[in-house]
């Protein structure tokens, strides 16, 4: 019995090496290119190229008049630089960072996650929730 169990342990270990050396196209084995360069000289201070088109498709995305899904007035209007609320009739600064939005208020300022479900802006934040605006046409 341990002669046929040392030969199929044998048999196993050969086809595992076997099967791992042998680099044919049918094999599921990927090389991944490392996505920053790591040397003392690389320029870290580059964003990846997709975070920064996608950062620029949502400050487009956000930009344009805003209501509440629940109403039928306008709420705010976001332009490059701040959002203006109409019933405030102030503007006020904002920034974004990667899908985060921070608006600074007078008193403080809100941060929330925006995102983008069937052209709703949604906005997610720890005071309010989740908040959702329509694009007014």
């Amino acid at each position: 019995m341990k002669t046929k169990t040392a030969f199929f342990t044998s048999f196993l270990l050969f086809t595992v090496i076997a099967n791992a050396t042998s680099a044919s196209p049918t094999h599921d084995i990927q090389v991944r290119k490392p996505l920053l360069n790591n040397s003392p000289k690389a320029d870290t201070t580059q964003k990846p190229v997709a975070q920064t088109v996608a950062l620029a498709d949502l400050k487009t995305k956000m930009l344009g008049i805003w209501r509440d899904v629940e109403g039928e007035n306008a709420t705010f209007e976001i332009k490059p630089n701040s959002i203006y609320y109409f019933e405030h009739g102030a503007a006020y600064k904002i920034s974004l960072t990667r899908n985060v939005i921070s608006i600074k208020f007078p008193d403080y300022t809100f941060t929330g996650t925006v995102s983008f479900v069937n052209g709703t802006m949604v906005i997610n934040s720890r005071e309010f929730g989740v908040s959702k605006y329509k694009r007014m046409k």
